[in-house]
């Protein structure tokens, strides 16, 4: 992951982009981030989710 990480900042430092633009990199730059966070938030709701399934069901289990 590292050499791959090396190589795109070494070819984005050398104005290779794959983009017409700045501006074109910087929104995708920031779709992705918008991806990430979006992903991020989902993560986290299906784990407190999974959390209060999971107390609920104990405790039914405990009433029985």
């Amino acid at each position: 992951m590292g050499n791959a990480l090396d190589a795109a900042k070494f070819s984005i430092e050398q104005g290779n982009t794959g983009v017409a633009t700045k501006k074109t990199l910087l929104e995708g730059i920031d779709k992705g981030m918008l991806g990430v966070k979006t992903w991020k938030e989902d993560i986290d709701k299906k784990r407190l989710e999974l959390k209060t399934n999971t107390a609920e069901k104990y405790r039914q289990a405990e009433l029985k």
